[in-house]
């Protein structure tokens, strides 16, 4: 792994994601470990506006009427919507946003299962196979 040539310490986990931020979490404070999960970090999401930024310009100073966006946990929805409304204060547009409409793998929706209900009913994420589950999530229990 990269990490370890570097020089880091990798512990891994039989587990899922999920099961990696709760080790995290409970040895973060005795092993003096910075969390940069996803939103206990501020530098993602201002990374994520960008994106924002780039579809105003490169559609000549307006926004697209729909934004079809692959997520995993919704932060570069996020980013985009914190850039929508820093051009609004700041006067490059008015208060339409586009309509987002969020892609995930069935097999990892956190967003979709939390919003409309959906044609395809969603899998069990550990029903993936091995390989899948990393794609569509990745932390699985080969990941750290």
């Amino acid at each position: 792994m990269e990490c370890q040539a570097f020089g880091a310490q990798v512990v891994k986990l039989n587990g899922l994601i999920s099961d990696c931020g709760k080790y995290v979490a409970e040895h973060k404070d005795r092993e003096g470990w910075y969390d940069v999960s996803t939103l206990k970090e501020p530098y993602r999401v201002e990374g994520k506006k960008t994106m924002g930024y780039e579809l105003w310009e490169q559609f000549g100073g307006k926004l697209p009427d729909v934004i079809l966006y692959p997520t995993g946990g919704g932060v570069g929805l996020i980013g985009m919507c914190k850039a929508f409304d820093e051009m609004q204060e700041m006067g490059w547009i008015g208060t339409d946003r586009p309509r987002m409409v969020v892609v995930q793998a069935q097999g990892c929706a956190p967003i979709v299962r939390h919003g409309k209900p959906t044609r395809i009913p969603p899998l069990s994420f550990r029903m993936l196979p091995p390989l899948l589950q990393a794609c569509a999530f990745p932390g699985r229990s080969e990941m750290f």
